[in-house]
């Protein structure tokens, strides 16, 4: 088992020790094993003191234009103009079959949302040889043609669903405004305030007064798919729901965290 420094991310294997974030990372070659707490470093920063198997240093420009491995992201859209994305349940239905045939590949699902107008996800991108591994030919996701696959799957799903969409209402033209927008998430905070912005988006619009009533989100299951990570940011289950209840009651600050994340 290698203890890799993180690189613009919490990956899935995550430990806490001694107030520092510790991967680990299944390898067989232990005399490669290393043990260094887990850094956050900003695009256009790499540590010269790591060697490529810790870490992937990368251009800023990169950074924001591409989606990268072993990353996770906040990732919303919205319907163009007054349009809907949702106008019965069958599609909210649909877009989620869709969606899971088009990114379970190159990405992990943790939290979602949809809106009729909009949708939210919390995802993480797979490790670079996940993903490579349906690019027959290509070994990293340096090259323009990987790194082009992660943003064309998204771009294939949001097709499809435009296409059926279309067919189905009588409707042209396209459905979802682009680009898509993306948020790397490089703190635990973050990422643990992002799957509660994201549940809460019902109570945030006026469609519920409490995520438990809207049907078409993780806030059902992810703590019970996740357990582990759940552990991992709230400390335990009751404290994730505890954390969920004590937005909802400060829901005047709610403005502000909306400010925060999609501004």
């Amino acid at each position: 088992m290698i203890k890799r420094t993180l690189y613009f991310g919490i990956p899935a294997y995550l430990k806490t020790k001694n107030e520092q974030l510790v991967i680990e990372i299944p390898d067989s070659d232990e005399s490669k094993s290393v043990s260094t707490p887990a850094r956050f470093l900003k695009p256009g920063r790499c540590d010269s003191k790591l060697t490529n198997n810790q870490f992937f240093c990368f251009s800023k420009s990169k950074s924001m234009d591409q989606l990268l491995p072993s990353t996770y992201y906040h990732i919303f859209n919205h319907a163009n103009g007054d349009e809907d994305l949702f106008r019965e349940p069958e599609n909210y239905r649909y877009f989620l079959q869709q969606y899971h045939k088009h990114i379970d590949k190159i990405a992990d699902t943790y939290a979602y949302c949809q809106m009729p107008n909009h949708f939210h996800l919390l995802v993480r991108i797979k490790a670079k040889e996940e993903v490579t591994s349906h690019l027959p030919g290509c070994e990293n996701l340096a090259g323009v043609d990987a790194s082009n696959f992660l943003s064309k799957q998204f771009s294939n799903f949001f097709n499809g669903y435009t296409k059926a969409f279309n067919n189905k209402y009588d409707r042209t033209g396209s459905l979802f405004l682009k680009p898509f927008k993306k948020k790397a998430i490089s703190d635990r905070e973050y990422l643990a305030a992002s799957i509660l912005y994201i549940h809460l988006n019902s109570v945030k619009h006026g469609f519920r007064k409490h995520p438990k009533d809207w049907e078409w989100s993780s806030y059902h299951s992810l703590h019970l798919e996740r357990l582990n990570f759940i552990d991992s940011l709230f400390t335990n289950r009751e404290k994730y729901f505890q954390a969920h209840e004590e937005k909802i009651k400060l829901y005047d600050d709610y403005g502000k965290l909306e400010s925060y994340f999609l501004d």
